[in-house]
């Protein structure tokens, strides 16, 4: 350990071999998987810790048990209060220590437990240095596998621990809980502000689609023109740019009286559009392999406020009124009929 970094005085390096207590098997890895088949299973029993209590940070979670007889065969796997049991497998850095109370059991073939020496070390500042990215780095980089990073109790034992006096691990444990407290109270706060932000955007857009926002604006412009005289000039564009063959704009069905401010109607997304229509179906045969084609714009391609364009399909439009019907322009909305994003066409 001569390349490791200087230690405050009083501070030693040293691993968990040194760690460990006196006693046989004080840091020992799961049976091997054959001692451990799921046919030894029974309702009721000794308990079989394993990554799913460790995850969880649950010693109590899960049901698998083994009898006494198998139990007696393992029993050098054998867990108890105190005890630190670190995951193996795709895990690096889940660690759990067992709380009083806990079931009499052992460990299966994908933890590790470690019994400390009282007069070395507590067990949380144990755990709190596994948790480190220093740890987690080493073990790292000494893990193998191919998807999952895969430890084993040689690397574990190789691992060096900085390992201050008993009075100063106690005084960093305390510390700790209480900033890691002030953390979890800070991301409970963080986690609210996306609720109350989606909140505030909304009432934002209820006063301004009510006339609130802008109740001064309208206070200081009294000779604006009525919303009713600009739907005559969207009725009349309408009708010139069908030349005659446009359909009635559909008006609103609602029979409750609304209190709108002065000079505002209400009108339906039919009444202020040239056109409304759904985009066509059953275009794959004229889908195009090539860039040559025209964009075609499918619903995945459309998140609230942006038009994703890095997985762009093609087509080769028809001829004709069902080509030039779904064109869309500078301007245009876009309204996906699965899901609930709009998107505008800048």
């Amino acid at each position: 350990m001569s390349e490791l970094p200087k230690l405050p005085q009083g501070w030693i390096w040293t691993n968990f071999v040194e760690m460990a207590n006196a006693s046989k098997n004080s840091l020992k890895a799961g049976p091997f998987g054959s001692a451990l088949k799921k046919e030894f299973y029974v309702e009721s029993g000794y308990k079989i810790y394993g990554q799913e209590q460790v995850i969880r940070e649950d010693p109590f979670y899960g049901n698998y048990y083994i009898n006494e007889q198998k139990y007696e065969q393992l029993k050098s796997c054998s867990v108890q209060p105190g005890d630190i049991l670190i995951s193996l497998v795709g895990t690096i850095g889940k660690v759990l220590i067992l709380p009083e109370g806990i079931k009499p059991g052992i460990i299966n073939p994908r933890l590790v437990k470690l019994s400390l020496s009282k007069s070395a070390a507590i067990s949380e500042y144990v755990k709190a240095y596994l948790e480190s990215w220093s740890a987690h780095y080493y073990l790292s980089e000494r893990s193998h596998g191919g998807t999952m990073e895969i430890l084993n109790l040689t690397i574990l034992k190789s691992l060096p621990v900085p390992l201050p006096p008993l009075n100063e691990q106690r005084r960093i444990v305390a510390k700790l809980e209480k900033l890691l407290t002030k953390c979890e109270v800070s991301k409970q706060r963080l986690d609210k502000i996306p609720h109350r932000l989606k909140q505030f955007r909304q009432s934002i857009l209820a006063a301004a689609c009510s006339g609130r926002l802008t109740a001064d604006w309208r206070t200081q412009h009294p000779n604006t023109e009525p919303a009713s005289e600009l739907l005559k000039r969207i009725e009349d564009e309408r009708e010139n740019n069908y030349q005659g063959r446009a359909n009635q704009a559909i008006a609103p069905t609602i029979k409750e009286a609304l209190a709108l401010p002065q000079k505002w109607c209400l009108v339906t997304l039919d009444q202020l559009s040239l056109l409304v229509t759904s985009g066509s179906r059953g275009w794959a045969k004229y889908y195009s392999d090539s860039d040559s084609g025209s964009y075609f714009i499918r619903a995945q391609d459309i998140n609230t406020d942006t038009l994703k364009l890095d997985d762009i399909a093609y087509v080769n439009p028809p001829q004709g009124s069902e080509g030039e019907r779904t064109k869309v322009g500078k301007g245009d909305v876009l309204i996906t009929i699965t899901g609930a994003n709009v998107k505008n066409l800048h």
